[in-house]
């Protein structure tokens, strides 16, 4: 149990005491005369009292007799944000329905709501914070009136770590670096929960560094009621660097070991790491082979760190336990979704994961809307020749009935993938494929049969397909297209994109709270320009995926009828700031712009007044698969063209998963 000593530094004399029994019990520690330690909890526990403060409140009240109204009321220095705070911990505000039969009664809830206010000034940094109360009895009810007098806010004046069986593990560390492990920094306000979670932080570093029996001891801190400061000591004991030896695999029936062994982001021989371990982890997951995975030492050492003779840790061998809990093979689902310029969509699909025991997949998809009747069916091949090497093969059927034009088409393609310097976020691809469509356009049919080479790279850290929070996705494409062209033999097409997502703070179950993420996306089309180029390899932009505030296909060059043109190229790129409210519910704002071009390379100065941007709001609730969104955008500029207007004052999405 991780826990909070704090020693106080007064006139030269060194005397410990318990700051959070402190907090618990209303102890003052100033000018206190001789040291005391007492156990304590763990700040994050404190709530779980709750339940036994409210029953002892409680007691010797007859609930038969009517209770005596009561109010509460603050004064003092404390801020906005400090009385919120007492408020949302006093047993006053909580048990209001639950009257006190006496006033006897009201005195106690009222001291135990004292012991929790000092309990939360100090906390926050207050710790020379004073709280006391006084009851007034009226003939109509009594009135609790509390003085806080918060006092300076304290600073964290330093901290340092030391190690009882590894001495040199942080010695000649830059100041710098400790900040960033702990997540600490010197003159900083006191906070005693951020405190704790350094402690935490210093522990899964240490793991990260081949320790996986580190030991970090409560923190202790020296107040300095002089200085307005506190001192932090970390003590830790490392336990020994271990090194991967072997691991063992358990809990299979129908996948193979060697895949699971495949899978592995370590070699024997390496440094052990609580890192390498979550990305196995990570790498399990995406295979939808295995539902849970824990991978662990074989026993717990407790034994210190052992030293070489000048004092050195040396590594020691270790075997990994793998326990794996195998998923069901098979699953199916189900999406609908609405966009104002599409209507509604629905999207059915079935997965078999392992089909003829070998780690097959088989697929089928079938997409309807409004616009689009898709009916795909994939065959992938994992650990294909060599481990971790994909082949995925599809073909798909296709009847569109699109702004810009409608048709039928059908097409295959055969794609081999594998990671690229042993980087499995890191991908490399290269492919072929082959189609047939049949499109037109009023009333004027357009044909091609077209043979491809896709070829590309793909880069992907994010944590989550469908919600994620943070990380890097980044794909670059290129296909080379040979065959049958309206005025061409041959046409390439370039197309890249990339989305990012940083967290800046989340909620005390770990969930992101607060998420910035950005997106961009540009294609280039190279043909003869006089060449007709193929409807549906044109760009297009504009409607869910792309610029929210314009309508599908909507957003670049129209003709007389308002039917989009598409480009010979485009240029996306958006933001979107995304909070996460309390429970299951969150809130976003974006602002996305874009532009397509004519040309084979978008030109700001000539197609600078084609750039079309849009702002909106959106509405998220997360569900334990992905958050369901409802987005509404507003261009930043409706345009009109032969007198009419082009574009709806707002658009309307209702979808499952993020925007991007």
């Amino acid at each position: 149990m991780l826990c909070l000593r704090i020693v106080i530094v007064k006139k030269n004399k060194t005397k410990l005491y318990c700051l959070l029994c402190a907090f618990l019990l209303g102890i003052n520690t100033c000018g206190a005369d001789s040291p005391e330690e007492i156990e304590i909890h763990k700040v994050e526990d404190l709530s779980n009292l709750e339940t036994q403060v409210i029953a002892e409140a409680a007691e010797n009240e007859d609930t038969t007799i009517s209770g005596i109204p009561y109010s509460l009321r603050f004064k003092g220095d404390a801020c906005a944000s400090v009385i919120d705070a007492l408020k949302n911990a006093s047993m006053l505000l909580r048990l209001s329905k639950r009257l006190p039969t006496s006033l006897t009664g009201l005195g106690k809830r009222a001291d135990e709501d004292k012991k929790k206010f000092r309990r939360v000034l100090h906390s926050q940094g207050y710790l020379n914070g004073k709280v006391s109360f006084r009851i007034s009895a009226k003939a109509d009810q009594a009135v609790v009136k509390f003085t806080i007098i918060t006092g300076a806010r304290y600073k964290i004046s330093t901290f340092d770590i030391k190690s009882a069986d590894n001495p040199t593990i942080f010695s000649g560390s830059k100041q710098a670096f400790l900040n960033d492990v702990l997540n600490l920094y010197p003159s900083e306000d006191v906070d005693l929960k951020k405190i704790l979670e350094s402690a935490k932080a210093l522990k899964h570093y240490l793991q990260e560094q081949g320790y996986p029996f580190a030991v970090v001891e409560e923190p202790v801190g020296y107040i300095d009621h002089k200085n307005k400061g506190l001192i932090v000591h970390f003590k830790i004991i490392t336990g020994v660097l271990v090194f991967i030896k072997n691991a063992k695999v358990q809990g299979l029936k129908n996948v193979e070991e060697q895949f699971i062994r495949n899978r592995f982001q370590w070699t024997p021989g390496q440094q052990y790491s609580i890192k390498t371990i979550e990305e196995t982890n990570s790498a399990l997951a995406r295979t939808q082979l295995v539902s849970t995975s824990e991978i662990e030492p074989s026993f717990f050492d407790s034994s210190p760190c052992k030293l070489d003779d000048k004092g050195y840790p040396v590594a020691q061998p270790i075997t990994l336990n793998a326990k794996m809990t195998e998923a069901a093979p098979r699953f199916v689902g189900l999406g609908v979704r609405y966009a104002t310029g599409e209507g509604f969509g629905g999207h059915f699909f079935w997965h078999h994961n392992n089909l003829l025991g070998g780690q097959e997949h088989l697929g089928t998809s079938v997409k309807v809307s409004r616009r689009l009747k898709r009916v795909k069916l994939s065959f992938d091949l994992r650990d294909f020749i060599i481990p971790l090497q994909e082949l995925n093969t599809q073909v798909f059927m296709r009847r569109e009935i699109q702004r810009a034009y409608r048709g039928d088409t059908v097409g295959t393609s055969v794609i081999v993938r594998r990671p690229i310097l042993d980087m499995i976020q890191l991908k490399g691809y290269l492919g072929v494929s082959a189609e047939k469509a049949n499109l037109q356009k009023s009333d004027v049919h357009h044909l091609h049969t077209l043979a491809g080479l896709p070829f590309g790279f793909t880069f992907d850290t994010t944590s989550s397909r469908l919600d994620p929070a943070s990380g890097l996705k980044a794909s670059v494409n290129f296909t080379p297209y040979a065959g049958k062209l309206e005025g061409a033999k041959s046409l390439g097409i370039f197309f890249t994109e990339a989305a990012a997502y940083l967290p800046l703070s989340r909620t005390e179950t770990g969930e992101p709270r607060f998420v910035l993420a950005g997106f961009m996306k540009y294609g280039s089309m190279f043909l003869k320009k006089a060449a007709f180029a193929p409807l549906n390899k044109r760009f297009y932009a504009g409607g869910s995926g792309s610029i929210r505030a314009y309508s599908y296909q909507m957003l670049g060059p129209l003709d007389s009828n308002l039917t989009p043109l598409g480009g010979r190229s485009k240029m996306e790129l958006g933001g979107e700031v995304r909070f996460r409210t309390s429970g299951d519910w969150g809130v976003v704002g974006f602002i996305e712009g874009g532009i397509v071009s004519r040309e084979k390379v978008p030109s700001l100065k000539k197609d600078r007044k084609h750039f079309y941007s849009g702002y909106g709001i959106g509405v998220r609730y997360f569900t334990s698969f992905a958050p369901i969104r409802v987005d509404v955008a507003i261009p930043q500029k409706r345009r009109r063209l032969n007198g009419k207007t082009v574009d709806a004052p707002f658009q309307f999405y209702i979808s499952v998963g993020q925007a991007f």
